[in-house]
This record gives C-alpha cells, structure tokens and sequence, in this order.
C-alpha cells in the first residue's frame, strides 16, 4: 500500500467535530501528510444517534417496541 500523503477533512467547525479534527491533524504529524480542510455547512440539528436517544428517553418500553415489531 502506498504511503498516506493527503488527508481531507469535511469539516462544519461545529464543537463536537473538534476532537476528530484534532486527532486529524495528530495523524497528519505522524505521517507528514498535508491536511486538507473541506469547509461543509447546513442546518445544525442532532446527530441520528443523538436524536435516537433522545427519542428513547422520552418514551416508556412498550412505545420503543413497537417500531421494532413492526
């Protein structure tokens, strides 16, 4: 495999991207690769996962079974 000489990193310089960024920017130092920064935007709402939870913590058992039955 030959060596790693770019990175691109998508980017939306939202807070909980900082630390992938970091350790972006850590691995590109390891490698002496160059970083390349895609700026990306749009409407900032929760992560799936996030929306998941707070879907989950809202709701009792036998509402969240039954999406699965179904």
């Amino acid at each position: 495999m030959p060596p790693i000489r770019r990175v691109l990193f998508a980017a939306d310089f939202a807070a909980r991207s900082k630390p992938a960024l970091e350790r972006t920017i850590a691995l590109c130092q390891q490698l002496a690769a160059e970083l390349h920064v895609l700026h990306v935007f749009g409407e900032d709402r929760p992560l799936p996962g996030e929306q998941d939870a707070a879907r989950r913590a809202a709701s009792n058992p036998a509402e969240l079974l039954r999406p699965d039955q179904a």
